[in-house]
């Protein structure tokens, strides 16, 4: 008899749970589009700057040394127009390489929508793995300021010429260990 009436219980307690995830979901949402309020819907915003400020998330999904798949979902009820500048780059999950991005990427980001984006990058730390499609990596930041100009001087290189070029730079390889 108790087990039944745990059996029935169950699907009101479940939608519980579901009640009170949307009730926190919205509340975030309205904490944070308040925290958002001088952003301007009409202004282009750099990724690194809006992930800092808990205003998008960032996820990405390795897929070879010269190629992640992002994935920014954007946290408040305000539309954003997005910048990914060359060298903002998405931090390894695990023991793999974080990947920089090696060109300019800009794109709307509706209220509490996601944008899926295949995203041109290279590796960092050339001691680590290279990203796979099973890596995955959490969050943005920058590079240095010397490999953030490499990248954008070198946008329409090869892109093994740019993936050597960066680990010069971050790792001293030099033209014989690349």
């Amino acid at each position: 008899m108790k087990w039944f009436v745990l059996v029935l219980a169950f699907p009101f307690l479940l939608l519980a749970l579901v009640v009170l995830d949307t009730i926190w979901f919205h509340r975030r949402v309205e904490r944070l589009t308040a925290e958002a309020a001088e952003l301007n819907e009409g202004k282009e915003y750099d990724l690194f700057f809006l992930h800092s400020k808990g205003f998008v998330r960032a996820r990405g999904m390795g897929q070879s040394i010269t190629r992640i798949y992002g994935e920014i979902e954007n946290l408040i009820g305000k539309k954003l127009l997005v910048v990914i500048k060359p060298g903002t780059y998405f931090i390894s999950s695990g023991g793999h390489q974080n990947m920089a991005t090696t060109t300019q990427y800009k794109f709307t980001l509706y209220p509490c929508a996601t944008e899926h984006l295949g995203i041109d990058a290279v590796c960092i730390n050339a001691n680590r793995p290279i990203p796979g499609k099973r890596d995955r990596f959490y969050g943005v930041a920058r590079v240095s300021d010397k490999v953030a100009r490499f990248l954008e001087a070198s946008m329409n290189e090869d892109p093994m010429v740019i993936q050597s070029g960066v680990w010069t730079l971050t790792d001293g390889y030099s033209r014989y260990s690349v």
